[in-house]
């Protein structure tokens, strides 16, 4: 598949394709790069990584990838004679794009393909979801909102000599969900809902347990010049923090994150349930009114609560704060 305007750089806008027997245009799609169907810098399609047939059949080694189009964000919306109509869709952008063939029949055999696969991928999607789910009675589009807190963390490594600043970023499918607050001058750093100790993850059952790294919580010093280093990672199993009730911590080990270059060392703690109304009603307050008031009470008293050992559970601290915010002292 050839770009329509590849010298000037822009988004393609339109494609043109050579009539290719049936055998070439499926292999091309199926063996270019798995679940992608790829995108060649030239009339051709491709075989296997290193071997591309032009028009006529023969190898060519002078056409390139160009681009690479995940299969699950390609969407045929219709084929009109020797045209397909398709939506893409990469990282939530999405475009409206036309596909021209040489003929009609290979416009029909390319939806079909596309059609095809996708069905393909479907299933094998859903098998790996099933595993990944241990027996739950869950459907993959279910809502999952979950009260997360990142509560602390200790021995931690050094990056400034002595000390660091810590904080966290959560990632779900390589996305950054949430970051806290830094803490100035430790190893043993203590969050609280003043820095950004807990947070709502809402998500579905299956982005939740579909991905491909589970949930990572990742650990970096902060710097007022230069880049933030990292000091560890710790990922958890996206069905234990399903399982989880909120009322007992989880510790998790540091680990080397991708492309850090420094020892890492040391432990966070976090805790995790359902979230229920009264958290979204909290947490919906909380970030709209953000009073000082009641910033400086829950923090003082999650602080004061962490440093007596963490026993306390969400359901606890959360109900509580609602209560202030709603003018509702005990």
């Amino acid at each position: 598949l050839d770009g329509s305007d590849h010298s000037k750089g822009d988004s393609i806008a339109s494609f043109r394709a050579s009539t290719v027997s049936v055998l070439n245009t499926r292999d091309s799609i199926k063996s270019a790069v798995g679940d992608d169907i790829s995108v060649i810098s030239g009339m051709g399609f491709a075989m296997d990584e290193n071997d591309y047939l032009d028009v006529n059949g023969r190898k060519s080694n002078d056409w390139k990838p160009k681009h690479i189009m995940p299969l699950d964000g390609l969407t045929i919306n219709k084929v009109d004679g020797n045209k397909c109509f398709a939506t893409t869709n990469l990282a939530g952008v999405k475009h409206a794009r036309k596909v021209l063939f040489d003929s009609k029949e290979a416009a029909s055999e390319f939806a079909e393909l596309v059609a095809m696969y996708k069905a393909e991928q479907k299933d094998r999607t859903d098998k790996k979801l099933k595993v990944a789910l241990g027996g739950l009675e869950v459907k993959q589009d279910d809502k999952v909102t979950l009260l997360v807190e990142i509560v602390s963390g200790w021995n931690l490594p050094a990056a400034d000599l002595t000390s660091s600043d810590p904080f966290v970023k959560v990632f779900l499918n390589g996305v950054s969900v949430h970051k806290t607050k830094p803490i100035s001058n430790t190893l043993d750093p203590i969050w609280t809902l003043k820095t950004g100790s807990l947070f709502l993850l809402e998500t579905t059952i299956k982005d939740l347990f579909m991905s491909p790294q589970g949930v990572m919580f990742q650990v970096f010093d902060y710097d007022t010049i230069g880049g933030n280093d990292s000091l560890g990672a710790a990922i958890v199993n996206p069905k234990v923090l399903y399982d989880a009730k909120g009322d007992e911590r989880i510790e998790l080990p540091l680990q080397k994150a991708p492309g850090q270059k420094m020892e890492t060392s040391g432990f966070i703690a976090i805790r995790c349930r359902h979230a229920t109304d009264y958290d979204k009603k909290f947490m919906a307050k909380f970030a709209e009114e953000g009073k000082k008031e009641v910033a400086e009470a829950s923090a003082a008293e999650a602080k004061a609560e962490s440093m007596a050992g963490g026993k306390s559970d969400l359901a606890t601290l959360a109900t509580k704060y609602v209560k202030k915010i709603d003018g509702i002292e005990k």
